[in-house]
């Protein structure tokens, strides 16, 4: 960055084409984006990344906090709640109700599935039924570690610090703090310290 003396105009020079672009230029990208934020996200920190190869479903029930990411193919759809420092790497699978916490790290390919698929009335294909968050949706509290091919279920509530090893399926609530769990369906093996 480069401050001149006559013009008080702040100039930032990309590297990879140095091309020089007035401050201006990047204060009204600042608030285009804010303004698309306010229309399409229910709120969304600037110093969070979103892939361009995401898919985001709903995207006025998600909710981002500052420097969180979502990498390529990150499929979103629900009312979501991802909190601070949160990175949701390549593949991951989010939908129906889920509130994770700050300092959570989500392995490629994970499924979070916060609902599911009605299927009470027989007259009725289960595709044309809809879906219902029947358990109360998923909650990750902070600081947890889930591997990578791991799939958990509606109504499982993971607590402060735990470990999911990779290709675990989640299916009740892992309670014990700063546990580490695993298999199918995944259970507390022993404690991080």
């Amino acid at each position: 960055m480069y401050l001149f003396r006559k013009k008080i105009t702040l100039h930032l020079i990309l590297s990879n084409n140095s091309k020089i672009i007035p401050y201006t230029v990047r204060i009204v990208y600042q608030i285009i984006y804010a303004f698309a934020v306010f229309l399409f996200f229910r709120k969304i920190s600037y110093k969070s990344y979103v892939s361009p190869f995401c898919i985001l479903k709903n995207k006025s029930k998600i909710s981002l906090g500052k420097w969180s990411e979502l990498r390529a193919n990150t499929y979103l759809n629900g009312d979501i709640i991802i909190s601070d420092y949160t990175q949701l790497n390549p593949g991951v699978v989010i939908y129906g109700k889920v509130k994770i916490g700050k300092y959570v790290m989500i392995g490629p390919n994970t499924m979070l599935a916060g609902g599911g698929h009605n299927f009470d009335d027989d007259t009725k294909p289960m595709m044309l039924q809809g879906s219902s968050i029947k358990f109360g949706g998923i909650t990750i509290k902070d600081d947890v570690w889930i591997g990578a091919n791991v799939s958990i279920l509606d109504g499982v509530t993971i607590e402060k610090g735990i470990i999911i090893a990779a290709g675990s399926v989640v299916t009740k609530s892992a309670d014990i703090q700063n546990g580490i769990y695993a298999g199918i369906p995944a259970k507390y093996i022993k404690n991080r310290f």
